[in-house]
């Protein structure tokens, strides 16, 4: 089926009630048809700023058609192809796209290329000056529930552009309003990216022998991590949660050296919750040898009192191992509780 055929389908203009832009771009003639294109395109093997070949280009006009409704499944696939876009052909789709994503213009529109945008999201240093000025636009509670469950990979987007790629340049009031802004579930997603950032395995290979490296969960928290969160992370108690707690406490748990510090630092936006799974990787590490008493302010703050007495498994082990490590962990008000809870609730 032609694009003539398929550019007047009145299912290509998305219902006013239906909110996900990418099933309805997938699920219908012109989004398929687009999608045929960007693979024909994709198998051109094309170089960076080579521009889309002429025998093509004006198909790529044709489909994409800024400021038509009825394209925007067409608009919505090119949006989850933009890194791979902006790349060959950055004028064209600087031109074509990126006005797309600018919320003050049209809020489907913006709404519905976000979320294509979202579905296999890239980003590097040449594509977020063109986005960096209707970003974090995006990160209004009303916007944030049009996007849906997309709107999870954009938060981690922007925790990767502000802690990775242009901390300097990123308003931290601005970054402060957009977590406010968030759900619950959607900071615990946050916070979520950057455990995983930080648990990272280092990259031997870019260092020079005899330097630790740099990318190190200990270096990514003292030169990135710590100075974002200080800088942006909303200090309400009214926005602490256990979720976030839990995830607080496993960024934490994946620094070494660092690990006093980032408790430090860390505890403060926590609240208490079961914390067995947190409990079982203090266990799973060298914390409770290495940083006893640290390890200790982890456990105090975190663990809820009534939940741990229906599992004190991991917590005896680590508070053993915390008094091997630190005799005079003892006279600590707080390791006597929680030791008394463990003789009290054998496992």
């Amino acid at each position: 089926m032609g694009l003539v055929a398929v550019a007047d389908d009145p299912d290509n203009v998305q219902a006013t009630d239906e909110h996900d832009a990418v099933s309805h771009a997938i699920n219908n003639a012109l989004g398929r048809l687009s999608q045929a294109f960007f693979a024909l395109l994709f198998a051109r093997s094309l170089k960076v700023s080579s521009r889309i070949p002429d025998d093509l280009r004006q198909r790529a006009d044709a489909l994409v058609l800024p400021g038509m409704p009825s394209h925007r499944p067409a608009r919505v696939i090119a949006a989850s192809r933009l890194s791979y876009l902006f790349a060959v052909d950055p004028d064209w789709t600087q031109a074509s796209l990126i006005p797309s994503f600018d919320w003050a213009q049209d809020e489907a529109e913006a709404a519905a290329v976000w979320q294509g945008y979202a579905w296999q999201p890239r980003v590097d240093e040449k594509l977020w000056p063109a986005l960096k000025p209707f970003f974090l636009a995006t990160f209004e509670p009303d916007r944030l529930a049009r996007i849906g469950e997309m709107a999870k990979t954009l938060v981690q987007l922007l925790m990767l552009v502000g802690i990775d790629l242009d901390r300097d340049q990123l308003p931290a009031v601005a970054v402060r309003n957009a977590l406010r802004s968030m759900t619950d579930h959607l900071r615990t997603s946050a916070l979520s990216w950057i455990e995983t950032f930080l648990a990272q395995p280092d990259e031997p290979e870019d260092e020079l022998p005899g330097k630790p490296p740099s990318r190190s969960a200990d270096s990514l928290w003292d030169r990135r991590v710590a100075p974002w969160l200080q800088q942006v992370w909303p200090v309400e108690v009214e926005l602490r949660s256990t979720s976030t707690s839990e995830q607080f406490a496993r960024i934490a748990i994946a620094t070494n050296a660092r690990f006093s510090d980032a408790v430090d630092r860390l505890t403060p936006f926590m609240v208490r919750t079961n914390a067995f799974y947190e409990l079982h990787l203090l266990a799973g590490s060298a914390h409770p040898d290495l940083h006893p008493r640290a390890t200790l302010r982890l456990i105090d703050a975190l663990a809820d009192r009534q939940s741990l007495q229906m599992g004190t498994g991991d917590l005896g082990p680590i508070l053993e191992r915390a008094r091997a490590a630190d005799a005079g962990i003892v006279n600590l008000a707080a390791f006597n509780e929680l030791r008394n809870l463990v003789q009290a609730n054998p496992q």
